[in-house]
């Protein structure tokens, strides 16, 4: 009889530093912001129910923002909103015992924005595995990163 793994938020951050092991994730954006957490806790149920025929150990929960400010072309339908990553993310450990990569730009107006993010997503969400990127150009944010006054 094989015993169940326990979800351990370390886990994937532990499987992730090894360079000697393939890691599989399955990635899924955010449903649209203003969904109820109901809807959206139903959402995530539906995509891990559908993740279990992978061989997987985790999940990415993808950031999406709208990048009008580096392409110039028309989208072909509106840009919408997502709810949190952070949030959203959060779902998939009680739904399927695995946990999520958080992949997150960059955005928030300034320094202290972006630490309540982290704090939210560490603290209230139980998050251990990020993955951290700029903005698709320097005129979708405050640029946390960036030092006052300079480039």
């Amino acid at each position: 009889m094989s015993e169940r793994r326990g979800w351990d938020p370390q886990w994937l951050a532990r499987v992730l530093a090894d360079p000697n092991r393939p890691v599989f994730l399955i990635g899924s954006t955010p449903p649209r912001e203003g969904t109820s957490a109901i809807a959206a806790a139903d959402i995530c149920s539906k995509f891990v129910g559908r993740s279990r025929t992978q061989a997987t150990d985790g999940f990415i929960t993808y950031d999406i923002q709208d990048e009008a400010s580096r392409n110039a072309q028309t989208r072909p339908f509106p840009f919408r909103k997502t709810v949190d990553p952070a949030a959203y993310g959060a779902l998939f450990p009680p739904a399927s015992g695995k946990s999520t990569v958080l992949y997150k730009a960059i955005v928030e107006p300034d320094e202290s924005a972006f630490e309540r993010w982290i704090d939210e997503a560490v603290i209230t969400h139980g998050h251990r595995t990020l993955n951290l990127v700029g903005a698709s150009s320097a005129a979708d944010t405050g640029s946390p990163g960036k030092k006052e006054g300079g480039g």
